[in-house]
């Protein structure tokens, strides 16, 4: 990937960004509802580009915002702690402990209620995959950005109690929701590892049919696989990614 694209790319970023307040206060809404209007914007732009024979000029651009070559775990240690700072900066700890009882029942328990509810809904219309995978889809969409929630607060004055709370909740409940992903991760990957491999395989003597003694070696390889990626204590991605090539190695 061209580094200069990659650098000319960030610096436009940076000048949108800094575009999004000034506008959003103008147009009076949400800099993080204009923010998301205006990144899934460029997205959709970005892929119609590169799909598109007429803007060829254009595709080393659309190609790297399509392809950003940023990891998962970036996400998770990098922009997840600059989105909770202002927050963790500016709220009152005493007050929050003496609302901890319903901040945790809103971050955790209400986190795991709204997961399995959209987990299961999405189950019954998602033909083909497993459960445990719309459980993962509905623990990323379980909890919500108090940004502009609580900034609609301050505009129509709630009481400070409500907005604490919610506060609060968004301080914990990404927690909640990263860990409980990377449990139903876990799961999701075990499953597959350890599934046999003959399982999937047309019967005995069908064109494509493979030998039951091929069917067996590779399920005792993934079971080794599995078993080494134990032994190290990998987890989530890292782990993913260690079956797969062990897995795929001959």
């Amino acid at each position: 990937m061209d580094l200069r694209i990659m650098l000319l790319l960030i610096a436009g970023l940076l000048v949108v960004i800094s575009m999004i307040q000034p506008l959003a206060i103008r147009l009076g809404l949400s800099p993080s509802v204009l923010l998301a209007a205006v990144g899934t914007a460029m997205g959709l732009i970005a892929a119609l580009v590169l799909n598109s024979s007429t803007t060829v000029i254009f595709d080393p651009i659309a190609k790297v915002i399509v392809t950003l070559p940023i990891h998962a775990d970036a996400f998770i240690y990098i922009f997840l702690p600059l989105l909770l700072f202002q927050s963790a900066l500016t709220i009152e700890v005493h007050q929050i402990a003496d609302d901890a009882a319903p901040i945790l029942l809103l971050a955790v328990v209400a986190v795991l209620v709204a997961t399995v509810v959209i987990g299961l809904a999405l189950s019954q219309f998602a033909t083909g995959v497993p459960v445990v995978a719309c459980l993962m889809l509905g623990s990323i969409v379980a909890t919500t950005d108090p940004v502009a929630v609580i900034g609609i607060f301050h505009d129509v004055g709630a009481p400070s109690r409500l907005s604490r709370l919610v506060e609060g909740e968004s301080l914990l409940n990404d927690a909640a929701a990263i860990t409980l992903f990377g449990l139903l991760l876990e799961i999701l990957v075990d499953h597959h590892a350890a599934a046999p491999g003959a399982a999937a395989k047309p019967p005995s003597g069908a064109p494509g049919a493979i030998p039951a003694s091929d069917a067996a070696a590779k399920h005792a390889k993934r079971t080794a696989c599995l078993k080494d990626a134990k032994t190290k204590k990998l987890v989530g991605a890292d782990k993913t990614s260690f079956l797969k090539n062990c897995i795929a190695a001959p």
